[in-house]
């Protein structure tokens, strides 16, 4: 689920991102790293939030999305 979030977020327009702890997973062979954020450009309380994917702003450091797939 969480890669196909991924995916459909880059698909839409969307800088996306997994949660810190999950860059590591992969899916059907393709890591989760193929996203091109290399730190959460958030606060530090938004870092602290359960969440598996995160969609941006193309460029930007808004927050349109935080998905928790629990």
């Amino acid at each position: 689920m969480q890669y196909n979030l991924l995916k459909i977020g880059i698909l839409l327009g969307f800088d996306v991102t997994p949660a810190s702890n999950d860059k590591s997973k992969s899916f059907g062979n393709q890591s989760f790293s193929f996203t091109k954020l290399p730190e959460l450009p958030t606060d530090k309380d938004t870092q602290n939030t359960i969440i598996n994917v995160l969609w941006f702003q193309k460029g930007t450091n808004n927050i349109i999305k935080l998905i928790n797939t629990f």
